[in-house]
């Protein structure tokens, strides 16, 4: 008997949630961080992690890459405290997150009356579905699987406290910690109100107004404080016919993809969308299916069903998606799985709630199997496409793959062939996005063009094209808006040096020398490097005691650093013939 009562249907649904969602990101945790896609900024170049009053401080006022994200900085912080910048530690809190995710929504969806096997194969959807791996192994998304724990808590203790009809401040307070999480938590107080109204079935304004007024207050505020961050890039804006379909198309992708989806589907960069006619098809496919089944709805469901029951979720899902159904353009692209972390739950909470309505005896079992086959079918598509975010190659590799791909990858894929020493591949990549986004309004204003340049001049110059590379080099020094998104990319230094090079070449010492400054002021320069080029810079500048005290201190730093030894060689000489 004792063992019945701990060993209950919804317990054994939990334990195998959890065992299934460890299972299959168990996988990732040797994966490595990506240095191209956000986890630079976030953790693996991040100074301000250790704990402290003023790291504290400095995450509760300011933002990371444009986002006020405090909480998920706090998380950090606390991975760097025990793992240092280790990535295992950093992914097992990601999956620790997302099983607490998938927990919360399977109380959540029997708080709302689905039934416990429903709710089990929902989530059991949910857990294996490849979307949610963006979100799990991508060290920076821990904004999602954080943000999304903390909101479905939030959303079962509203539910567990919902008769007692008073302010429930645990609800309110895991909002403001979700908000500051991710601020897709936004849209929490709609699913709040429409759950009221469900229940409740009041049409009063005040009376939302007097119970959700705290939730307003927040959104306020957290308003004013993102409206005063600046953005790293601005997108050129968007034309009002554009937008338009760029919403419809977000709509239909999102729907579609919480459902259908596999290996060929995914993509870890997704490109921008392309309304070719195979993507209006697909769209106008979808639309009318969906104007036909709102039409039989509208005369075979009760009209109570639909305000009460429908409607609510409709609201819901329209809400949770409005954040992110490209109205404002965040990226180059203008949809990603992380963004449907948290809508695929309303629509699978709909399936759930549609679902007593298709079962019966006779197929309830028929069903069931197709139910768990699908399943089967989701979990063997995300084991395969796992691999895909190994490495930094592999992340931008998969990106590549479709045309026209993504800037933002064939940026960061040629960047990484060009540290690798991969030169073919690089100017392969460098051409690609010549021709790709050379004359693509929506490239961030000159970056595929900058880096793409930049790209071709290291190839040249490397293969001895001396030439030809100074020209490029020097048409990008001329440009400042260039030259300051080749430094933003973190390439400033090779770029200034090779620069340098160049003007040595030509014997032009006092261009070297302003480019040794220029690598100074970066801010990012190794401690060893930046006393390299300020020897160097003495040096031309004819100090040359001044340039050996440099030098040796730069190699006393980085004492197996080539480019050093060899020019405190040459001072040496230098100052040995001159003194002879």
């Amino acid at each position: 008997m004792k063992l019945k009562k701990i060993f209950t249907e919804r317990t054994v649904h939990i334990i195998i949630l959890v065992l299934t969602a460890a299972l299959i990101y168990s996988i990732s945790l040797h994966y490595e961080m990506y240095p191209h896609l956000d986890d630079d900024r976030y953790v693996l170049n991040n100074e301000y992690l250790g704990f402290s009053l003023e790291n504290i401080r400095l995450w509760l006022t300011q933002p990371c890459m444009g986002l006020f994200v405090p909480v998920t900085m706090f998380s950090f912080m606390l991975d760097y405290s025990i793992w240092g910048k280790e990535p295992l530690g950093y992914h097992l809190q990601n999956i620790f997150w997302f099983i607490i995710t998938a927990v919360g929504i399977y109380s959540c969806f029997i708080k709302l009356k689905l039934k416990p096997l429903h709710a089990f194969l929902l989530v059991l959807i949910y857990i294996v579905h490849p979307q949610r791996v963006e979100s799990v192994v991508w060290v920076t998304e821990r904004k999602d699987v954080l943000c999304g724990a903390l909101f479905f808590a939030a959303l079962f203790f509203y539910l567990e406290g919902f008769d007692r009809n008073k302010f429930n401040f645990l609800t309110f307070f895991l909002y403001i910690i979700a908000l500051f999480a991710k601020p897709m938590a936004v849209t929490l107080p709609v699913i709040l109100a429409m759950i009221d109204f469900s229940r409740k079935r009041c049409f009063s304004p005040w009376y939302y107004i007097k119970k959700f007024w705290p939730y307003g207050l927040v959104i306020v505020v957290y308003l004013v404080i993102i409206a005063n961050i600046k953005r790293t890039f601005m997108y050129p804006p968007e034309s009002a016919q554009n937008m338009i379909l760029v919403i419809l198309f977000n709509i239909y992708w999102y729907v579609k993809n919480a459902f259908i989806c596999n290996f060929y589907d995914m993509c870890v960069l997704y490109p921008r969308i392309i309304f070719n006619w195979q993507t209006v098809v697909q769209m106008l496919a979808f639309y009318i299916t969906f104007a036909g089944v709102g039409i039989i709805a509208f005369f075979k469901v009760k009209k109570e069903t639909l305000l009460y029951s429908v409607l609510p979720v409709a609201i819901c899902y329209i809400a949770v998606l409005s954040p992110i159904l490209g109205t404002f353009r965040f990226s180059s692209s203008d949809y990603a799985d992380r963004y449907n972390y948290i809508p695929s739950v309303v629509l699978l909470f709909a399936a759930g709630s549609v679902a007593p309505f298709a079962l019966n005896k006779r197929n309830r079992n028929i069903i069931v199997s197709l139910v768990i086959v699908y399943i089967v079918f989701l979990a063997f598509w995300t084991v395969k496409y796992l691999p895909c975010w190994k490495n930094n190659i592999s992340v931008f590799s998969r990106s590549c793959e479709y045309r026209p791909a993504n800037n933002m990858a064939l940026v960061s894929l040629g960047l990484i062939e060009l540290k690798a020493e991969n030169f073919a591949e690089a100017f392969a990549i460098s051409e690609r996005l010549r021709t790709d986004y050379l004359n693509d309004s929506s490239d961030i204003p000159g970056k595929a063009h900058a880096i793409q340049l930049y790209i071709k001049a290291v190839v040249l110059f490397k293969n001895r094209a001396h030439d030809q590379a100074a020209k490029i080099f020097s048409f990008l020094l001329k440009d400042k808006y260039l030259t300051e998104i080749i430094c933003k990319f973190g390439v400033g230094e090779n770029f200034y040096s090779m620069c340098a090079n160049v003007y040595l070449r030509k014997r032009m010492v006092k261009g070297a020398v302003s480019c040794f400054k220029e690598i100074i002021k970066l801010g990012y320069v190794a401690k060893s490097n930046v006393l390299f080029y300020k020897g160097m810079i003495a040096f031309f500048e004819n100090r040359k005691h001044e340039a050996l005290d440099y030098l040796e201190k730069a190699a006393q730093l980085a004492p197996d650093d080539k480019n050093i030894n060899y020019n405190l060689k040459m001072i040496r000489k230098s100052l040995k013939s001159g003194s002879e």
